[in-house]
């Protein structure tokens, strides 16, 4: 037997089902086996694989045994010539089994060999070719210096930035989501080191082919689609402190005593610091716009007040300081919270949703205003003048930073998105989308064949391009993620499209031939994703907190005026303690049935489960995209339901 592929999978069943799709084509002229070690997932891994793959050699480990051990238990097994550890959130090109045994036969001194490696947005993968972490190249890459400059020869040697990621190099480390291996190697060298339970077996077992006499190769002639850069995301605490941990493992396995201490110091550093840089990137990905927004806001009263005292008062210390340490606040966060409550830092951003948060907002001013105390009342011009700039400069900030592409995180329009497939392909995939919790999209369509113009077989559906026309058209139509059906393209083609420099900014999403689902990951710090019908979506974090605020106002104005509401309940005091309930977070004032919070409610949105698509439509969009205005109408229609009782949980 000429190859044997071994997959460990845990808890990916939806990647693991497109991996061996592909694996499968790669393999349909090679005398191989497939193996897939399952540890112990609970994502009905194991149920898939038996049902729809029957033919693969399966391995079911009732605990999760880690990616070492559950290789090694593979390899023990295994007959082919050569073994392939593959991970199981990548996609191989139809040729990329072929290529590889003919370079390893014609070279015999290569003991393992990787592959060229691209993302889910079709960029270069570094890890494709690394060097040795040695002390001195973990410093570098710690301390930045191998990112300013990755083609240098001394600072960029842990990801080889100075080899060309398009020519056949002699390399000291391979990656673990693909490492072909000669068997006669791991035959002398041994399995896996199973000290190493994630991470840093790759970089052992590479080692340890060196060090044995034989050669680790990168070949781009071959390329694979890895989803998650590295398994995870590569931002998050939680792989710094694995993946660094593992490091040390190696360090105090294979160098000396005093390389592996300056190492571990050097490691323990690092933890540390990505942890910081890691909260830091979280809190400013979700905060700049409100921060930007408090800084315009701060400005704007600043310069309106010392012009409004210098040109009008003739007094550059007529108001008392008071006014910027306790008015200032209290008037920003009146504006802040009228944005947040109306859709103001919702993505993508719309300007009639800002103008409404800052009309919003500027009524709590006005509000708060009435009730300040009149030692901190200082001018109703300022509080005018500055609205009036508010609603200027706050929008054309959001403009300034799409223009200017700033963070790269604020969007004005819908994603467009283009579909690659025949008519049957492309109908699922709409179908998956529209009963899932995707965002809403502009969708293009584009015939996988050289033709723009539908088949004899697809009249009624019209296609905007053809597959040879995809470049100019991604473009013209600024498309932001591209759906490729596989069913429909080779991986070598979809490769080939990702790889193109005006594709590099799109998102892509994979349908795999069997299944329905979609697959996705736009970078190397971003974990893969994946799209399944969904008739239940939790609601967002944000669409959540902005329906809690509008409840708990809805119960305190319900609270003001039940004076002239009471003649309608039967038992006001329920009434009364249903609005304290809601005030405090026990009770919903409006929910529905099988919803993923418990929490019982008073008027239900849904008294009927939706029984169609289009009833289910209208169920999601009410969770996906929250809107105060359903409420307000279920709040009228219902008033009577506010004295329920509510002690027993909804079900």
């Amino acid at each position: 037997m000429k190859l044997s592929v071994i997959i460990v999978n845990y808890n990916v069943r939806y990647f693991l089902s497109a991996c061996l799709q592909s694996a499968q084509a790669a393999v349909k002229n090679i005398e191989s086996e497939i193996f897939v070690v399952d540890n112990n997932s609970t994502d009905e891994s194991v149920e898939m694989l038996r049902t729809e793959f029957p033919e693969i050699i399966l391995i079911a480990n009732n605990f999760n045994a880690g990616f070492s051990k559950a290789n090694n238990q593979a390899i023990s097994r295994a007959k082919g010539e050569y073994i392939l550890l593959l991970n199981p959130d990548t996609i191989v090109e139809e040729d990329c089994f072929e290529k590889c045994i003919a370079f390893m036969d014609e070279h015999p001194e290569t003991g393992g060999m990787g592959v060229k490696m691209i993302d889910g947005a079709g960029k270069f993968l570094p890890e494709s070719k690394r060097g040795l972490p040695t002390p001195a190249v973990a410093f570098f890459k710690i301390s930045g210096l191998s990112k300013l400059f990755p083609k240098s020869k001394r600072f960029g040697k842990y990801h080889l930035g100075f080899l060309d990621e398009n020519e056949i190099a002699e390399i000291e480390i391979l990656s673990g989501a693909f490492m072909f291996m000669r068997t006669s190697v791991i035959d002398k060298i041994g399995g896996l080191d199973e000290a190493f339970f994630m991470y840093g077996e790759d970089i052992d077992m590479s080692y340890r082919i060196t060090a044995a006499g034989y050669k680790n190769v990168y070949y781009p002639k071959s390329r694979i689609i890895h989803f998650k850069g590295e398994s995870t995301k590569k931002s998050s605490v939680n792989y710094v402190l694995v993946f660094y941990r593992a490091m040390i493992i190696f360090a105090k396995k294979h160098f000396s005593q005093q390389n592996a201490g300056l190492f571990s110091l050097l490691i323990n550093l690092a933890i540390y610091l990505r942890a910081f840089i890691a909260l830091i990137n979280r809190l400013f990905t979700r905060f700049y716009m409100p921060l930007i927004d408090i800084g315009i806001f701060w400005t704007i009263l600043l310069i309106i007040k010392n012009s409004y005292e210098t040109y009008v008062l003739r007094n550059e210390s007529y108001y008392p300081s008071t006014i910027e340490t306790y008015a200032f606040p209290l008037i920003i966060s009146c504006w802040i919270f009228g944005q947040f409550l109306l859709g103001g830092y919702h993505q993508p951003v719309k300007l009639k949703a800002v103008f409404k948060g800052l009309l919003t907002g500027s009524l709590f001013v006005i509000i708060l205003y009435a009730m300040l105390s009149e030692s901190m009342r200082f001018s109703r011009a300022i509080v005018m003048l500055s609205t009036l700039s508010a609603f200027l400069l706050i929008p054309l900030s959001r403009i300034l930073l799409m223009k200017l592409k700033l963070f790269g995180l604020i969007r004005f329009t819908e994603m467009n998105s283009a579909i690659v497939g025949s008519k049957a392909e492309i109908e699922n995939v709409l179908n998956i989308l529209k009963e899932s919790t995707a965002k809403k999209k502009s969708y293009y369509f584009i015939n996988p064949l050289r033709k723009s113009e539908s088949s004899a077989d697809d009249k009624r559906f019209s296609f905007h391009a053809a597959l040879h026309q995809i470049d100019p058209f991604l473009d013209i139509f600024n498309i932001d993620e591209i759906i490729f059906c596989m069913k429909d393209l080779k991986a070598s083609d979809m490769i080939n499209i990702m790889q193109k420099n005006k594709v590099g900014n799109c998102n892509l999403y994979i349908h795999p031939k069997a299944g329905e689902f979609l697959l996705k990951s736009s970078s190397i710090n971003s974990i893969g994703e994946f799209i399944l019908p969904e008739t239940n979506p939790a609601m967002p974090d944000w669409s959540f907190r902005k329906k809690r605020i509008f409840e708990v106002i809805l119960a305190v104005f319900l609270l003001i005026f039940s004076p002239f509401l009471i003649f309608i309940f039967r038992e006001p005091m329920r009434f009364y303690t249903n609005m304290y309930g809601v005030i405090t977070g026990k009770i919903k004032l409006i929910g529905y049935k099988n919803q993923k919070d418990i929490r019982p409610f008073l008027i239900e949105a849904f008294p009927e489960e939706p029984t169609d698509i289009k009833k289910t439509n209208i169920k999601i969009d009410y969770l996906l995209n929250y809107g105060t205005e359903k409420d307000l109408e279920l709040l009228i229609g219902n008033l009577n339901q506010l004295e329920r009782n509510v002690s027993a949980r909804n079900l």
